[in-house]
């Protein structure tokens, strides 16, 4: 009996319609007056979770920590440091939203393809951030800070950390700094 070195895939194609029951939907959970709802199609699944050993009223609660916690986070601060591979600081900043900060600066700013390690120092407010921002930028003199390190000295270090990095090309106006 000959048998074949491949067989061709027999394959049906995929119909929302037809093949409806092979289709699990995610569980939409609606927080009301009672406590949590929880549908999947169509149909209360609050069993689902109290089967799990979750208790609806601890998990009420962990919602509202977590609700509460996401709206107590944009009020604080951070003050974050990179450095460079040699421990040489590169930038000082504040931000709200670190997250969103560190996405900005690695499209836009050239000293990023030295980063090699980052530090964050939380504060409660943004008064508190900047006055330490500008304390730290003036102490720790990081190279590509341009407000409050305006100096000629600060531009001589630079460019000496460019040119030792081989990128002189990064000597333009054009470069951003933060």
């Amino acid at each position: 009996m000959a048998v074949p070195d491949a067989v061709p895939p027999s394959w049906e194609l995929f119909n929302p319609g037809i093949h409806a029951g092979l289709i699990e939907f995610p569980i939409r959970m609606t927080l009301t007056s009672e406590g949590i709802r929880m549908i999947r199609n169509g149909e209360e699944v609050t069993d689902y979770w109290i089967s799990q050993g979750l208790e609806l009223g601890k998990f009420g609660e962990v919602l509202r920590r977590a609700r509460d916690a996401r709206v107590e986070s944009p009020s604080r601060a951070a003050l974050y440091r990179y450095f460079d591979a040699d421990e040489v600081l590169l930038y000082v900043g504040i931000t709200g939203d670190l997250m969103r900060r560190e996405r900005s600066h690695v499209k836009r700013s050239s000293w990023m393809e030295f980063m090699a390690r980052s530090t964050v120092e939380r504060f409660s407010s943004r008064e508190e951030a900047e006055a330490a921002e500008v304390a730290a930028i003036g102490s720790e003199l990081p190279l590509f800070n341009a407000r409050h390190n305006g100096t000629p000295d600060a531009r001589q270090r630079l460019v000496k950390y460019l040119i030792k990095h081989g990128r002189v090309d990064l000597l333009s106006p054009a470069v951003s700094r933060g």
